[in-house]
């Protein structure tokens, strides 16, 4: 006895063994078949309401994928609109979690499809133009202040031409 059971082996058996040249054995097939085909339709309908429930889930969880790729999951940007660039390549010391992540602002210069973007720094010594995908950049938004003539500053004396056509 084994934590106050009787061990199972392999050698005990928990069905009766029939002789197959036995009537008994032939009674307790057939009664066994009758009860297997008896029961062969509810079987099958439990089957097929699984099978329909977990098709329906399936249809769910493919629908759910196909909208999640088909949503863009930003809008996506226009011409001469002010935009930041993720910089992904901040130090590992221990002050680069104070440094801003953002890079800006940069306007769109070109939409090139797919959510890539030509950018350009609005700093006019900067003139490289970059090629970033959307999925880097966020809305620059102008804080709401209100400005006063002499706080206003004229960029377009510091920007070049095909920047301000794009700034208007």
């Amino acid at each position: 006895m084994t934590y106050g059971y009787e061990p199972k082996t392999p050698f005990d058996l928990d069905h009766h063994v029939y002789e197959r040249n036995s009537p008994k054995y032939e009674a307790i097939l057939r009664h066994r078949t009758i009860h297997q085909i008896y029961n062969l339709g509810r079987i099958r309908e439990q089957a097929a309401k699984a099978i329909a429930q977990v098709q329906a889930t399936q249809k769910k969880a493919i629908e759910k994928r196909i909208l999640e790729e088909s949503r863009e999951l930003k809008p996506p940007f226009k011409l001469g609109d002010l935009v930041l660039l993720y910089r992904d390549s901040l130090s590992t010391s221990w002050s680069a979690k104070l440094q801003d992540k953002w890079d800006g602002p940069f306007i769109i210069h070109l939409s090139l499809g797919k959510g890539t973007y030509h950018i350009k720094n609005l700093d006019a010594q900067d003139t490289r133009i970059r090629r970033v995908h959307g999925n880097r950049l966020k809305p620059y938004l102008l804080p709401k202040v209100q400005w006063c003539l002499e706080n206003v500053r004229d960029h377009d004396m510091r920007l070049d031409p095909e920047t301000n056509v794009l700034l208007q």
